[in-house]
């Protein structure tokens, strides 16, 4: 199985989970990636972000996907995550 993770870590600490979940998944297959995004305008800036990030990336079978939280959004997501946990 070949596992991708795709991170954009500004201050590393999203980069550093990545590289704890590339370390839990290296027990099962031999085939995980970190590709850090941070920086490189091929991949955030350009027109062709879709093609450069699949020409990167190729195949895969599994895919995460890490970038930080703002403090703002970081709010957004726990009051609707609250919201939708109180609906059920």
């Amino acid at each position: 199985m070949k596992v991708v993770i795709i991170v954009f870590s500004p201050s590393g600490h999203t980069l550093k989970v990545a590289e704890m979940i590339k370390n839990q998944c290296e027990k099962y297959t031999s085939s995980v990636r970190v590709t850090n995004i941070t920086g490189k305008s091929e991949f955030l800036f350009e027109n062709k972000k879709k093609e450069n990030l699949q020409k990167e990336l190729g195949e895969y079978d599994l895919l995460f996907i890490g970038g930080p939280i703002y403090p703002k959004i970081r709010k957004f997501f726990l009051s609707k995550a609250f919201y939708v946990e109180f609906l059920f």
